[in-house]
């Protein structure tokens, strides 16, 4: 009885697993790809932040860039994103975070100190 159990709860074990990779691919979460690359400006400010990274069109990737105040650069930077999320900290220390949902012309960042409207750039 107790091998049966046990021969019971593996199967349903490995059902459950197989089961996950067979997913519907028509109900499977989507995470949006993202191409950042660009000079984003601060809406409301005499600021911009210039992203350049080689994984534009993922789902996931890292960048670098530089923070602009009034036409000086002022800091350098370092971000990722993935699942949905961007997260940069600047050579200052400043770390921004925030979300997008789909392919962004805006991205909504916030740190400890602001909540910013980052709009995408010609």
């Amino acid at each position: 009885m107790i091998h049966r159990t046990r021969y019971m709860l593996l199967a349903g074990g490995l059902v459950a697993t197989l089961g996950t990779y067979a997913c519907d691919p028509a109900t499977a979460v989507v995470l949006p790809a993202l191409i950042i690359t660009n000079t984003w400006g601060v809406e409301g400010q005499d600021r911009e932040f210039s992203f350049q990274s080689e994984d534009d069109g993922e789902t996931h990737g890292s960048f670098e860039g530089t923070e602009f105040v009034e036409g000086f650069d002022v800091n350098t930077l370092t971000g990722t994103w993935a699942e949905g999320t961007v997260e940069f900290t600047t050579s200052d220390g400043t770390h921004y975070s925030g979300t997008f949902e789909e392919l962004p012309d805006r991205l909504e960042i916030s740190s400890d100190t602001e909540d910013l409207v980052l709009v995408r750039g010609g």
